[in-house]
């Protein structure tokens, strides 16, 4: 039986072609489940009408608007009940984001997941990317560099044959599990796969700078990362740059990856709202760095430095 890829979305455009078009190029048979979390967008839904047509596209639930997590899982996990048939042997899940695209990534990909979820018994999805173009023109840029480049050191991973992995836990991407008629999201123990099996989040995409269509529809709240902070910014980016940095001026700065700092350091880096000021841009950096990462992220500084303000990932041992 072919792999069942359950894939959410809600108001996707180009996002959700660019993705289905990117899971076109693997080998492994797999069928696409597609799980609408309620879009309302005519021009969405008239996609997801061409979708179904499809030869890849076994199903599109039309389900019910998510405002959490809890009700997101709910979706997926009618989908599951729908097509899931006890009894097969060697049967397979995938669940995923209209957002994580497989360009660039081994058509192999999702056999490595199969691979290595057999020889460990865990779920196994994609490690994400930061050396595939992030634009400059993401607020949050450097926080995505800060954050998952410490997950991508080549000397840090394990190796099962020639699939790199690490044990760094799943949270809402792509997932790779035995099927069942329930998805246990959080609850799974996990691995992340490497360079070439890896894959790009296409939020970390967006150009507040050359925004598409699709964003001035759907931009990410963002929840995992504390709340609607890239929503609310966008907001008030596009009535005011001016006005959008001074409210981030005024905005508590809370402990840990502090958003508000990441922000303004993009700002002072990228000259919005205020003057360009690259100084003033690696104080506000190293202020967003939590505490508790201190130690760790000094000893890499000038790592991250280079990949942050010169497109230099060499560091990271795959080039």
């Amino acid at each position: 039986m072919p792999l069942t890829i359950f894939l959410g979305t809600h108001n996707r455009l180009d996002t959700l072609v660019r993705t289905v078009t990117s899971l076109r190029q693997m080998r492994t048979p797999y069928e696409l489940a597609i799980v609408d979390n309620g879009s309302n967008d005519p021009r969405a839904l008239g996609l997801l009408e061409e979708l179904e047509r499809a030869p890849e596209v076994c199903k599109v639930y039309r389900l019910g608007a998510i405002a959490t997590m809890q009700q997101l899982t709910a979706n997926f996990e009618f989908a599951f009940r729908d097509r899931y048939r006890p009894g097969r042997d060697d049967d397979w899940y995938a669940v995923t984001d209209a957002d994580i695209c497989f360009e660039d990534s081994s058509p192999d990909s999702l056999e490595a997941y199969m691979r290595l979820a057999r020889a460990t018994g865990c779920a196994v999805g994609p490690h994400l990317r930061v050396d595939a173009g992030i634009s400059r023109g993401y607020p949050l840029r450097s926080r995505v560099i800060v954050r998952e480049s410490r997950l991508l050191y080549r000397r840090d991973m394990e190796w099962f044959e020639d699939i790199p992995f690490s044990r760094v836990p799943i949270d809402t991407t792509f997932h790779l599990f035995p099927a069942g008629n329930d998805f246990r999201r959080l609850l799974m123990h996990t691995r992340r796969v490497g360079p070439p099996y890896d894959a790009m989040h296409l939020d970390w995409y967006i150009d507040f700078f050359n925004p598409t269509e699709e964003n001035t529809l759907h931009i990410p709240y963002g929840w995992s990362w504390g709340g609607s902070w890239i929503r609310d910014y966008w907001d008030r980016f596009r009535a005011d740059p001016v006005q959008a940095f001074e409210h981030l001026l005024q905005v508590p700065r809370a402990p840990g990856a502090c958003n508000t700092s990441f922000m303004l350091s993009w700002c002072y880096q990228m000259g919005a709202g205020v003057g360009l000021d690259p100084q003033e841009s690696r104080r506000w950096l190293r202020a967003a760095v939590p505490h508790d990462w201190q130690q760790a992220f000094l000893l890499v500084e000038s790592d991250w430095l280079r990949m942050i303000y010169g497109d230099d990932f060499t560091a990271l041992g795959w080039s």
